[in-house]
């Protein structure tokens, strides 16, 4: 009945499908008097600026005077944050609060202050008091890649180093600095990888994998490691690689880096061995899942598997009876075909057959005795200063498919933890420690799969204790201002975080024992990201527009050669999207990034309810692996990216009136981010429909 405000009814929900989702009792507004609705954009960019808009209507009741009050928080507004309405039947009400969307600081734990900016509004009518009011929040996106200067010295004796400050103009309250300070190099290199795992961009399954099971590994770091992997972190990156585990099975039953694509019998072996250790963490992992991954891995163990990625079947099968090793399936059978035919092995695959043989309780046996010696023969150990160090790997990782991410921190990591397993107290051990933390950088090991491999074996392998046996201070002074950190046997990580840019002195106590120095220096600069100019360090992309014009007209196209371009729109506008890559050579695991700037709006013409206007004109020159159509950008994911040219396609629509950023498009490598290429930034304008009369 129309004079009725809210009633309470028990409603029955149900999927597409028609299957019975749950019974729940609730409150439904049926009818009020006034309403008003937000129109804005689904999230914002730092120096967009637009009008912040609600809709306000009469639905029953007089017309007459009212009013409208804003509160905004994230955003500056100077003026119309109260505003006198008049209320007319059957026609709509605008209001307008001009916006511009700040930069969140980082506050002093050296945190972003702030993830999203929030729009309140409420209206009422004076004639009645009747009112309606909303709340938003928009999630901030940034405009640009923030800047980061990465540096790890050694700190020897009490000779002091200094850090280099900014050499550019940063944005107010966007520069932290953060200083580890060790006598463990392993604690700082651990340190490094993990901060490159949980800041890492992209999210395909191996990478959800990677930082999913090194928290795991790193617990009893956590306090070391300096205030990183909270319980809370750990828990929902665990819960999250679950569900993405089952959406990422492909129809054979193998895992895929993305969902609805094939499957490889490497990713699935890590992924039943991720379950395994979650289990053992104390999580509970569904048994079904678990069952499917062992019953693929038990198909791919067979000498007539046929599913192994190309030159890699030796080694993927060594893979599978690891994992499969860890959940009790010993395979006595196949650890001997394969036992007898370890010639054929490289010596990840070696380290791999090893720990299947370790975990069957034949540690011990004459075959595995073989697997150690082959995989200590195919290390190079040299002397330097009379000392025995590593010197490098026998065989090629180049010669490797790089489909499975080969790399030479990975082999090296899963032989120590095959030799750690099999011979704890080896004396090669600790060569090989000292091996896999010298190849660290100061942003890890490079990659999610070659970090996440040495931080595994790492945390087997090293203990909370540092190398030091005596306590050392060292001061950090800045801008005439010291802070004193202190390193000790029980300590041996300190850590300090500064928000300022300027140059930084570091000096160290005298002292026997080595310390390591890391810094990293973040920041995001002055200029926007329509500021950000084409560049090619192994990809060039370029990026066009073309405005629609109505059916049988020609479309209006901007090359954007140039960065700070300005791309006028209207309201309604369509606009079909072109970026093209040049790519010079084969690669594997490549990401087409294209960010969107606020004010559009992406048109996924794969979707049931996706208008005839959404479909572009241009066809793409390959179909991606994975397409990742978001409200902030669409990506384009491959797990394969032979040599050539690439053109992609999508539109997009003006959707709110103001002024926003749009990032350069760019095309990057995922497990070498060093390979990349960016087109323009550019400016997008986008004007009311009224305006265009």
């Amino acid at each position: 009945p129309d004079n009725l405000t809210n009633f309470k009814i028990r409603a029955k929900a149900v999927d597409t499908s028609g299957n019975r989702l749950g019974f729940g009792t609730g409150m439904i507004a049926v009818r009020l008097p006034l309403i008003v609705q937000p129109a804005l954009p689904r999230f914002v960019r730092p120096g967009d600026s637009f009008m912040a808009v609600g809709i306000g209507r009469v639905v029953e009741g007089p017309a007459g005077a009212g009013a409208a009050e804003i509160r905004v928080e994230g955003v500056t507004a100077k003026e119309g944050l109260t505003q006198r309405l008049e209320w007319r039947p059957n026609l709509p009400v605008r209001i307008e609060v001009p916006v511009a969307v700040l930069t969140p600081p980082y506050d002093a734990a050296g945190k972003l202050a702030r993830t999203q900016v929030s729009f309140a509004m409420a209206v009422t009518r004076k004639a009645d008091g009747a009112s309606d009011a909303f709340k938003v929040s928009l999630p901030i996106r940034d405009d640009r890649e923030p800047v980061a200067i990465r540096q790890i010295l050694d700190l020897a004796g009490a000779t002091p180093v200094t850090l280099t400050g900014l050499t550019e103009t940063a944005r107010p309250g966007t520069i932290r600095r953060e200083l580890l300070v060790s006598n463990e190099p392993g604690l700082v290199k651990m340190a490094a990888g993990l901060d490159f795992l949980l800041s890492y961009p992209h999210d395909c399954t191996e990478q959800r994998l990677s930082r999913a099971r090194s928290l795991l590994a790193l617990r009893k770091f956590r306090t070391l490691l300096a205030q990183r992997g909270a319980d809370q972190d750990l828990d929902r990156g665990v819960k999250e690689t679950f569900a993405r585990l089952q959406a990422a099975l492909d129809p054979s039953g193998l895992v895929a880096y993305w969902p609805g694509a094939q499957g490889y019998v490497t990713l699935t072996a890590w992924s039943l061995m991720f379950l395994v250790e979650a289990e053992e963490a104390g999580y509970t992992v569904d048994a079904g899942l678990k069952n499917r991954l062992r019953e693929s891995l038990r198909q791919a163990v067979r000498s007539d598997y046929s599913r192994f990625v190309s030159g890699e079947a030796w080694e993927e099968r060594s893979w599978a009876l690891a994992a499969l090793s860890l959940t009790g399936d010993k395979n006595p059978a196949y650890l001997d075909e394969l036992g007898r035919d370890a010639r054929y092995l490289d010596l990840e695959g070696t380290a791999e057959l090893l720990v299947a043989y370790v975990r069957s309780e034949q540690g011990q046996s004459s075959v595995a005795e073989s697997l150690r010696k082959k995989l200590l023969d195919g290390v190079i150990f040299r002397l330097h200063q009379g000392k025995e160090i590593y010197g490098g790997l026998q065989a090629n990782q180049g010669a490797r498919n790089a489909l499975l991410l080969p790399s030479e921190t990975r082999t090296l990591g899963e032989l120590t933890r095959a030799l750690n397993r099999s011979q704890t107290k080896h004396p090669r051990l600790p060569l090989l420690t000292d091996a896999l933390v010298t190849l660290g950088r100061d942003d890890g090991w490079g990659s999610t799969n070659a970090s996440s491999s040495a931080l595994l074996a790492l945390s087997e392998v090293l203990t909370q204790g540092g190398r030091g046996t005596e306590t050392r201070k060292v001061v950090v002074s800045l801008d005439g201002k010291e802070s004193t950190l202190t390193v000790a046997p029980a300590t041996p990580l300190a850590s300090l975080t500064q928000l300022q840019g300027g140059a930084v002195t570091v000096r160290a106590d005298a002292g026997k024992d080595a310390l390591l120095l890391r810094s990293e220096l973040r920041y995001v600069p002055a200029a926007d990201g329509s500021t950000v100019a084409p560049a090619s360090s192994g990809f060039v992309v370029s990026r066009e527009w073309q405005r629609q014009q109505g059916e049988g007209v020609p479309a209006e196209a901007t090359h954007l050669t140039n960065a700070g371009t300005v791309l006028p729109v209207f309201v309604t506008d369509v606009v079909e999207e072109h970026v093209q890559v040049v790519n010079p050579k084969d690669r594997t695991h490549v990401a087409v990034i294209v960010p969107l700037a606020a004010g559009m709006e992406p048109m996924n013409p794969n979707l049931a309810t996706a208008p005839p206007e959404a479909m572009p004109t241009g066809a793409l020159t390959r179909p991606a692996t994975y397409v990742a159509f978001l409200d902030d950008a669409v990506t384009y994911y491959f797990d394969s990216l032979p040599k050539g040219t690439y053109d992609f396609y999508f539109r997009t629509r003006g959707s709110v009136a103001g002024r926003f950023i749009q990032p350069p498009a760019r095309a990057e490598m995922m497990y070498d981010m060093t390979v990349r290429g960016n087109s323009a930034g550019a400016v997008v304008t986008v004007t009311a429909k009224e305006a265009r009369r």
